[in-house]
């Protein structure tokens, strides 16, 4: 068997792979570009955005993916589908960083934390900043798989109203409601801050639109560390130009990284980070901990009994 990563793995985890599977043939590449032989590659390991349909013919034995981030959306899925291949991801792993991304983002924000700093760098004495609590508010998660769930088992000790969007409506632990997709307009109604944490499918692209900030409670917080295409952002900066929301923090955008010359940049009410709400220094040995799990069974026969199946057709 001969497994390949065009993701950059460290030497130390590449020993630990090689130790524990000696009979295994591992290639680690930097680029999926320069894999050797990709005919005679059986499983990859990838980010899942390097891999298109053309790269794809060229790994004719190709059996299964595991893709080491939680978002597939740029994978040729039909293709994939077609050819019977297994894909699986690392949903989850982002579950501590994002869910402490957002809970910091919300008390910096009603803490003002961005107006306190600018007062220090100007060396200004202001108590006159109006600064709230966020026991009390109503939060919306918009998406309530691992990291959403997680997002909200964190906020339940600041004494807020935790409200979710999931496809069905189906009751989620330490949600107090939860709506189905379809009424997400009223549950928008009722948000101070909206916590985005969708993936990309056909169904999502574009979804936060005029419509839906205009659905919004007015003055209401937008806060989306999901998929940037999940928002149209010239409706994004109309709604914050108008006062319909009166800010937001992002982590990501359609295009990445976000154009110099992109309006969100100079906004006084939005804050921006490039796409780091996952980042942790534990990341590639979480991921990598699934990835063994999955090889095991893998090696086992017990495909069925492998964790984070990716449905194509559903494409997440």
């Amino acid at each position: 068997m001969r497994i390949v990563s065009s993701a950059k793995i460290s030497e130390k985890h590449q020993e630990v792979f090689r130790k524990a599977y000696p009979t295994i043939d591992f290639g680690f590449y930097a680029a999926l570009e320069e894999i050797a032989r990709p005919e005679n590659v059986d499983v990859l390991l990838t980010y899942g955005e390097d891999l298109g349909e053309a790269s794809l013919d060229r790994f004719v034995k190709l059996r299964w993916i595991q893709v080491l981030s939680s978002g597939v959306d740029r994978l040729p899925h039909d293709a994939l589908a077609r050819r019977g291949t297994i894909v699986t991801n690392v949903r989850g792993i982002h579950a501590v960083p994002m869910s402490e991304y957002v809970v910091g983002v919300l008390l910096t924000h009603v803490r003002r934390l961005p107006r306190f700093w600018e007062l220090k760098r100007a060396r200004v004495w202001d108590r006159s900043v109006r600064i709230e609590e966020l026991s009390g508010k109503t939060v919306l998660i918009v998406g309530a798989g691992a990291v959403g769930r997680a997002i909200a088992e964190r906020l339940l000790p600041f004494g807020v109203r935790i409200l979710g969007v999931n496809t069905d409506g189906r009751p989620v632990y330490a949600f107090e409601r939860m709506y189905p997709i379809t009424a997400l307009d009223e549950a928008l109604a009722e948000a101070d801050f909206a916590v985005v944490v969708l993936p990309l499918t056909p169904e999502t692209r574009g979804l936060f639109d005029a419509r839906r900030f205009a659905a919004m409670k007015p003055g209401a917080v937008f806060v989306n560390v999901g998929r940037g295409e999940v928002v149209d952002e010239a409706a994004l900066v109309a709604a914050l130009e108008q006062g319909v929301l009166s800010a937001a923090y992002l982590d990501v955008f359609q295009a990445e990284p976000l154009p110099p010359d992109h309006p969100l940049w100079t906004m006084p009410n939005v804050e921006i980070t490039p796409h780091m709400s996952g980042r942790s220094p534990y990341y590639m040995s979480r991921a990598l901990e699934i990835f063994r799990h999955n090889l095991d069974r893998y090696l086992a026969g017990e495909v069925d009994r492998m964790i984070n199946p990716v449905d194509l057709r559903r494409r997440y």
